[in-house]
Order: structure tokens, then sequence, then C-alpha cells
């Protein structure tokens, strides 16, 4: 994905007094092949996002209903090993951030707010739609009915009631921190600097998952789902956002 760049609403370019090199003349501008190469990244980002969530639906079809998926109880096992309460807290850490309130909510907010006030009010409204899908997460869970882990198969360091499948924390970490990681390279000039975001938002979008496996609350099957069904939502709207400016930029 490019940096948008010559445009206001990025953190950190250019000054408005910089001298810039003067616009090519009418005749040279050739818009076609841009047009059509931005239009080949919304055809890749809607393809891929129908694949990551053929991929959840196929796992949706093991996982529903009662019993678990094949090699859950095994994964689940490993990834409680070494028994420590050290590594239960900071998974307990990282679960807290992955929670919808207040931590998901506040970072939505607070990124919303800035994509505002930059002029980026096309990306304030991704950024919301993102955060507030995670929504779907419980009616998925009433329609897949698929339990928790049990103290009969891994050891329960946390409680939580209700249904497993898809995992509402990888599910919010792949909506949310799945659309910072697409949204910065859009509003931040630096490109180490956007990087750096991008590797922060994938690293707790994999912790978040860790986390839940580790106290004992979802199975490995349930936070895969979350996280196929949340980056195929976002980049599916990634897509459709890519053609929305494309279409727009034909009138």
């Amino acid at each position: 994905m490019s940096r948008l760049s010559g445009r206001s609403g990025t953190i950190g370019s250019p000054e408005d007094g910089e001298v810039s090199s003067p616009d090519p003349p009418p005749t040279t501008r050739v818009r076609g092949p841009s047009a059509g190469g931005e239009e080949g990244t919304a055809a890749k980002w809607q393809l891929a996002g129908l694949a990551l969530l053929l991929g959840a639906l196929a796992l949706t079809l093991v996982a529903a209903g009662p019993g678990t998926v094949p090699g859950d109880i095994a994964v689940a096992r490993a990834i409680q090993q070494p028994p420590s309460a050290t590594i239960d807290r900071a998974a307990s850490v990282a679960s807290l951030i992955g929670a919808d309130f207040p931590s998901a909510v506040v970072i939505a907010v607070i990124g919303i707010v800035l994509l505002i006030i930059i002029g980026r009010r096309d990306l304030a409204l991704f950024l919301g739609a993102a955060a507030g899908l995670r929504a779907v997460g419980p009616v998925l869970k009433v329609l897949i009915a698929s339990p928790r882990p049990t103290a009969e198969a891994v050891v329960i360091v946390a409680k939580s009631d209700g249904l497993g499948f898809p995992s509402g924390h990888a599910l919010g970490a792949a909506l949310l921190y799945g659309a910072i990681a697409i949204l910065a390279p859009q509003v931040v000039a630096d490109r180490l600097a956007a990087r750096a975001i991008q590797g922060v938002s994938i690293a707790l979008m994999i912790l978040i998952a860790l986390s839940r496996i580790r106290l004992g609350v979802h199975w490995p099957s349930d936070v895969a789902g979350g996280l196929l069904f949340g980056l195929g939502v976002i980049f599916l709207l990634q897509g459709l956002i890519l053609s929305w400016r494309r279409a727009a930029v034909k009138r």
C-alpha cells in the first residue's frame, strides 16, 4: 500500500512554504495507468478479504456445536507451557488491552478524533466502522454455539462466561489494530514511524490472541476464527474504499 503523498492530512508532511517541483503540463498527465493500478490494488484487497472470510467460514463449520476442533487441546496445552505466574500476569495485561471497554473504545475514539483533526474524515469513518463491527461477535457466538475450554482439558487461569467461537478479543484486535496498520502509512509521513506503528499493531493482535489461549478462556480455533473474520472484513473494507476513491476521481 503506497503512502498518500502530495495531499493534506498527513502527520509530519512538508510545510506549506516548501518549494515543490512544478506540476507537469496537462498533456503529460496520464490518469489511465494510475487509475488502473489503484483498481488492481483494490481488487487484491478484496480478493484477500474474501479468501480470509472463506477460511473463517470453513473453520466455523468445523468448530460449530459441541466438542472441540482436532488439535485444539494439544495446541492450547503447549501454549500454556511452561507454568508461570509471570507469564499469566502478562497474558492478563494483553487480554485487558484487547478488551472492548475501556481499551478498544478509548483507542478507537482517540484515533477517530485525530483523523478528523487532520482532515481525513474518510479514514475516520473507516476506523469507526472497523471498531464498531466488533459488535457482530456476540451474534456469531450465538449462531455457532461453540463452548469454551473446560478444566478437564486445559488450565483455566481466568474465568469467562458465554460461548467461545469466535474469540471477541481476537476479532476486535484484528478489526481495530488491523485498521490502524492499514491507516498508518496514509497518515504518517515518516516511513519508519509508519512501519513501527504497523509492527506494534501486528504484535498486539498476536499477543492478544495468544493471551486468550494462555488464560484458558478460548481454544486456538476460537482465536484463529476471530482473526480470520476480523482481517477478512478489514481487507474488504480497504478494497471498497480504494474503489470508491477511484470512482470519485473519475467523476
